[in-house]
């Protein structure tokens, strides 16, 4: 099952040992998402752990809590498109770990085929206060 992570700005950093473990069990994608500047960027690779490792220190270099996700793909071709995180809205980036029942297919990952699901919402659909409950316990 994939694995996906939070590192907030205050913790230490994940050491490299431990990076690489995740991506060598799940080993079809990886991609990390952190604010900057006012906005959200996203990177996505598919392999060359070295690039992606320096990466993930300059941006905890810079003072910024990361989201990172290693893929191992159950639906969806095993690309770029299908990695995660994805960009849900203009302040909204998204992983998952696990299984979304009935979606995605042997092209679409599911969870690809859900933040499209989600992107069909009106906007701004998580600041829904409906929501809310789910989000804390999620966190």
């Amino acid at each position: 099952m994939c694995v996906a992570a939070w590192n907030p700005k205050e913790a230490q950093d994940i050491p490299k040992y431990m990076l690489a473990r995740c991506r060598d069990a799940n080993p079809d994608g990886m991609g990390m998402a952190w604010a900057e500047d006012g906005r959200l960027h996203v990177v996505k690779m598919m392999s060359r752990f070295g690039r992606f490792y320096r990466k993930y220190r300059k941006v905890r270099k810079h003072g910024h809590g990361v989201m990172l996700h290693f893929r191992m793909a159950t639906h969806g071709n095993r690309d770029f498109v299908n990695c995660h995180p994805f960009q849900v809205g203009a302040d909204v980036v998204m992983c998952h770990n696990g299984i979304f029942a009935g979606l995605g297919n042997d092209e679409i990952s599911d969870t690809r085929e859900f933040v499209h699901i989600l992107s069909g919402l009106d906007s701004p659909w998580w600041k829904s206060p409906s929501l809310e409950p789910l989000f804390r316990l999620a966190t």
